[in-house]
This record gives structure tokens, C-alpha cells and sequence, in this order.
């Protein structure tokens, strides 16, 4: 709403407003505004300047506001048409929020399914034995640095021994260490690479149990934990 530029639309205006509103003592509250014009006139403002700073004509009325604003018939059923718009495109807005959610879930469930069917079905079973394979690694060279040392270990005991070994015993102690240190390193690349499926395991749950049940399962106990 445009404010008036002048001292006497300003005043009309606003005592329209106030009896539009049935807004009791309106005499009264406009005597109080045309002090404000005469102190703004004083101090060397002008009339636009006064109107500007007292501001809206209707939030002034409202704040003098006591009883339900008085229309008439052509305006109330300018407002009865807004607010029935205003419900039906709420209405409208809310029932394509709900279709598209729909179609977003099942979207989401049948790429679940896809993806189940043409990755996991073998990416799976690939990760399994990657997995537990740095784990027969780990033993295999375990295994081999115990067999270097105490088979030249037995070589010396018992020189009659049928065993024979095709290096001496400092190269054999420097192998048995060297294999051993392998077999430390490949365990714990086993951990990290088990501790990784596990977790990538636990993602892949949650998110078939967001998709149908519309809950995590161990991001749950997570928090709550």
C-alpha cells in the first residue's frame, strides 16, 4: 500500500482505515496524527517527509485494531475466491509432493534391485576372496618363515639328517625373518581389508533397509550405542 504525500490524504486515509476496521475513538487517534505533521513541520520536514516516517496506513490501524475488519460484499468475496485458491493450490502442491515421493520410492526399489542383480550378485562373492586370499597369503608366508628356520635349525642339531638346505644358516635366519615380516604385513592388510567388506557390508544393509522399511538398521544402534 502506497503512503500518501500529503497531510490531508494521510489523515483521510488513515480515518477510513479506522472505521473500516471499527476501531473505537478514531477522532481522538487522528488529533494525535496531525500533532505528529505539526512537530514534523516544526523541525523542518514536509508533509511527504512526516508521512513517509510514520509509514503503512494499514499497520498503523492495526495497531489500534479492536474489532474484525469491515468489508464490502465485492471485497469479501475477492478474499472468500483468494483464500479458495490459496487452499486448493496448498491442496494441489501437497497431493504432486505425495505422487512424486511415490514414484521416487519405487524408482529408488527397482534400481535396488538392479543393482543387486547385476553387481552385488558377484561383486560379493569377488570381495569374499580377495579378502580371505591375503589371509591364506598371510599364513602361507607364516608358514614358510617357520619352516626356512627350523629346518636349518634341525640341519644343524642332527648333521646326519637327510634334510638339506641350499643356503647357509645366517642367509636362512635373514629369509625365515624376511618371510615372517611379509606375513606380518599381509595379516594386517587382511584386518584393514575385513574391517573395510564389514562396513561396506553394514552401507549396503542400511541402504536396502531405508529403501523398504524406510529405517537404518545399524546406523541405529550406532547412535544409540
Amino acid at each position: 500500500m502506497m503512503v500518501p504525500e500529503t497531510k490531508e490524504l494521510f489523515l483521510k486515509e488513515l480515518e477510513s482505515e479506522l472505521t473500516r476496521r471499527g476501531v473505537a475513538d478514531t477522532a481522538d487517534i487522528i488529533n494525535d496524527f496531525e500533532q505528529h505533521f505539526i512537530v514534523g513541520l516544526e523541525n523542518g520536514k514536509s508533509e511527504a517527509d512526516v508521512c513517509e516516517s510514520l509509514g503503512d496506513i494499514g499497520e498503523i490501524a492495526s495497531q489500534y485494531f479492536s474489532a474484525p475488519a469491515v468489508y464490502s460484499k465485492e471485497e469479501s468475496t475477492k478474499e472468500n475466491e483468494k483464500t479458495k485458491t490459496g487452499e486448493q493450490s496448498g491442496s494441489t502442491g501437497q497431493k504432486r509432493y505425495e505422487e512424486s515421493g511415490i514414484k521416487l520410492e519405487i524408482g529408488n526399489m527397482v534400481a535396488c534391485v538392479l543393482l543387486d542383480v547385476l553387481v552385488l550378485s558377484w561383486a560379493l562373492g569377488v570381495a569374499i576372496s580377495i579378502v580371505f586370499s591375503i589371509l591364506v597369503v598371510s599364513i602361507s608366508l607364516f608358514a614358510g618363515s617357520i619352516s626356512v628356520f627350523f629346518g636349518h635349525l634341525i640341519v644343524i642339531l642332527y648333521p646326519f639328517t637327510t634334510i638339506s638346505m641350499p643356503f647357509g644358516w645366517t642367509a636362512s635366519l635373514f629369509a625365515s625373518i624376511a618371510l615372517l615380516s611379509l606375513a606380518g604385513l599381509a595379516f594386517v592388510l587382511f584386518i584393514a581389508s575385513l574391517k573395510l567388506f564389514i562396513k561396506v557390508i553394514k552401507m549396503i544393509i542400511d541402504w536396502h533397509a531405508k529403501i523398504f522399511t524406510g529405517k537404518a538398521v545399524f546406523k541405529k544402534r550406532e547412535v544409540q550405542s
